[in-house]
């Protein structure tokens, strides 16, 4: 999904919060990339947030954006046609609520709210559900983008047949992409409303994602 950008790059540089030598660093290396998947341009703001997602660590920026689009390439399913004028996704919509705070925290940290609302099966699909959680991403980073994000998840409603419709090869690299290639920083995963399916939920996915996201997890 492409969204024009609600700020400007050298807006983030006037503050300090990176700087115009990093940038063109980043846009060097792009142009001399030998990845074919690889972009040879990219525009300004989105080179700015993934040096933010990396501490402004030049190297680590290019390796991240590096496994961005590889991970893209390897799964048009998951990251292609995810607006939210897909029908599809539309349709996910009478069953599933995203909101995203209108206040950030006070390290500028956005907050995301997702909840299952009904437990009917018909309208569930985890694929249009990794791809809502990535539209939403997209819409948090054309406008100023964050020093990083928090997400709360309420899944009271689901039951054991929801866990019989995941598509674990896809939640693997949606889960790889959140770790390794987003660009911004995930700070912290709430879950409320603990239950069996939410603990089997993460039994499952626990041998793919890494040690220090599980730290950021709280279920409650």
């Amino acid at each position: 999904m492409i969204l024009p950008y609600n700020f400007t790059a050298d807006e983030v540089i006037s503050v300090g919060r990176t700087s115009r030598t990093n940038v063109e660093a980043v846009k060097s290396s792009l142009k001399i990339c030998n990845e074919s998947y690889v972009p040879k341009e990219l525009p300004d703001e989105l080179i700015v947030e993934f040096l933010l997602a990396c501490e402004n660590d030049v190297e680590f920026a290019k390796t991240t954006i590096s496994v961005h689009y590889r991970l893209k390439k390897e799964e048009p399913l998951l990251f292609d046609n995810y607006s939210g004028i897909n029908p599809e996704i539309k349709e996910l919509f009478d069953i599933w609520s995203i909101s995203t705070l209108p206040t950030r925290t006070k390290e500028n940290y956005s907050i995301h709210y997702f909840r299952l609302e009904s437990s009917d099966l018909k309208k569930f699909n985890s694929i249009t559900v990794l791809r809502s959680a990535l539209m939403v991403v997209d819409i948090t980073l054309n406008n100023n983008p964050p020093d990083g994000f928090i997400v709360i998840v309420d899944l009271n409603l689901a039951g054991l047949r929801h866990l019989t419709k995941l598509k674990y090869d896809l939640i693997k690299k949606f889960f790889c992409f959140i770790q390794e290639a987003l660009p911004m920083r995930l700070k912290a995963i709430h879950v409320l409303n603990n239950n069996f399916i939410v603990t089997q939920f993460f039994n499952l996915i626990k041998t793919f994602v890494k040690n220090e996201v599980f730290e950021r997890v709280s279920i409650r």
